[in-house]
């Protein structure tokens, strides 16, 4: 009998709101926009229906599969008009179901998760459809990126914080998490633009909630960390240091990495990371004041002072790939070989933004004669030795946190992350003086790195034409990391 009941309940209350919305829009004169994102919030409320007569059985899963068909020939067809959008429309109906039926289902399999569930749907419909509400205000707002607002990421951040205050006394969680969760969450509402953020929002917050539960709890450093991640993150892209993407795959790294080594884990991406980021800004803008803006655009390459998802996964994969082998074999080869890969990457880019600066002509560095500036393969002097002071500030500063957090220091240790991590830079200008992609272009002439250039397809005339850049920084972070393995397991036997 319950059973009955509870579908009843919930097809009624679904048929409330839709009527509900029909009326504002059309008796009250809401907009479309308006009664969309009240239907929306709204919606989130069924939850509690269906937790309250079906539990964790099977039943759970049945009206949010139906609901997926249903927005599915809605998107299609404008079933119902009042839940799609106009020309601007994109399937984030249907992510909304989606992401339901994914939670229910996880309920289904794990009833521990109900309340962690429970939450991510609160914020899915509460914190994304305030963003949507006040994000339309127009007096006194700013457009923050596209058409996400500064209103709509506050209102989001204080929905979040609400919910998760509610949340306490059911979820065992740090206090720090109060900030950090709600502004992870509304920083992903900023960035998942088109519909996404439907997805985004609920399956980020029971990850990162059951993460944090597994791995953090008590640990108020490590969320503090990843919170000042996210700040700093947040404040490069508003300085144009990185894209949205960029900034959004560099904070999945460092918080990936802090579930698998904890607040060390964190620190081998920011040290080097952002501090690469910091020094390209810098860098920039010292070249804008000495008129050298031409020097630091490279315009043979792909880069570009932005940097964009693909270029931090392909510096830093390689590393948080040696983080997970390390969680799971507690293997100190692996720990280590991940900070050497990221302190080379970071060294490189630091001999990349600086070494334009050289008032000579950068040398090829397998033929030795004389290359455009910021050319694939070449390499100056001041860029050598940037790179090399680079490596040798963060061996120690890594080295020095890492004897801070378990009380284990070794000067062989030291010696051997510095010299591989500056033996990469070279490593990766070897990469790219012989193996990387080199074009012609056909309507100036000029040696390129990229595939099109004046408009039109540039010709290949060296190199792997598949290699580019990117390729070649991901080629250089795997080689590295196996030399590190080897000579380290060499060591340590």
């Amino acid at each position: 009998m319950p059973i009955i009941w509870g579908y009843a309940i919930s097809v009624s209350y679904l048929i409330l709101l839709f009527g509900l919305t029909w009326v504002l829009e059309k008796k009250f004169k809401v907009s479309v926009e308006h009664g969309r994102k009240i239907l929306h919030t709204l919606l989130g409320l069924v939850w509690f229906i269906l937790v309250r007569f079906f539990g964790s059985s099977f039943h759970l899963i049945v009206l949010p599969i139906i609901f997926v068909f249903i927005n599915v020939v809605s998107y299609k067809t404008k079933l119902i008009s009042i839940m799609e959008r106009g020309q601007d429309n994109h399937p984030g109906t249907i992510y909304f179901a989606i992401s339901t039926v994914i939670l229910t289902s996880l309920c289904v399999f794990d009833s521990g998760l109900t309340s962690i569930c429970g939450m991510a749907v609160l914020i899915l419909s509460i914190g994304d459809g305030f963003a949507a509400i006040f994000g339309g205000i127009k007096r006194g707002n700013r457009t923050i990126y596209r058409k996400k607002t500064l209103f709509g990421f506050l209102a989001c951040f204080l929905a979040c914080f609400t919910i998760c205050l509610a949340y306490m006394r059911f979820i065992q969680l740090p206090i720090l998490w109060l900030i950090a969760l709600p502004l992870t969450l509304a920083f992903i509402e900023l960035f998942s633009d088109r519909g996404l953020d439907n997805l985004t929002l609920p399956l980020f917050t029971v990850f990162l909630i059951d993460s944090v539960q597994m791995r953090l709890v008590g640990n108020s450093c490590a969320i503090a960390l990843i919170s000042g991640c996210i700040l700093i993150l947040i404040i490069l892209l508003a300085r144009k240091g990185l894209t949205q993407n960029g900034a959004f795959a560099a904070f999945l790294l460092m918080f990936g990495s802090s579930l698998s080594v904890g607040i060390f884990g964190v620190l081998v991406y920011i040290i080097p990371f952002l501090g690469a980021l910091v020094i390209s800004l810098i860098v920039r803008r010292i070249a804008i004041h000495r008129n050298k803006e031409e020097r630091i655009d490279r315009p043979i390459t792909y880069n570009s002072h932005k940097r964009n998802a693909m270029q931090v996964f392909c510096n830093g994969a390689i590393a948080y790939i040696a983080l997970i082998i390390y969680y799971c074999t507690n293997n100190n080869v692996y720990l280590i070989t991940a900070a050497i890969v990221i302190i080379s990457s970071f060294s490189d880019s630091v001999a990349s933004d600086i070494g334009v600066f050289s008032k000579r002509l950068p040398l090829d560095i397998v033929t030795m004669k004389n290359t455009e500036v910021g050319r694939s393969g070449s390499v100056s002097l001041l860029g050598c030795a940037s790179s090399l002071f680079a490596c040798i500030v963060t061996s120690i500063v890594l080295n020095v946190v890492y004897y801070l957090i378990n009380g284990a220091f070794s000067w062989l240790v030291l010696a051997v992350v510095g010299v591989i991590a500056y033996f990469g830079v070279f490593i990766d200008s070897i990469f790219g003086a012989t193996i990387q992609a080199k074009f012609r272009c056909i309507e100036c002439g000029k040696i390129v790195e990229k595939r099109i250039h004046c408009g039109q397809k540039a010709e290949h005339v060296k190199g792997a034409a598949l290699l580019g850049n990117n390729a070649i920084n991901f080629l250089t972070s795997l080689v590295v990391a196996i030399i590190s393995v080897i000579i380290l397991s060499i060591i340590f036997s």
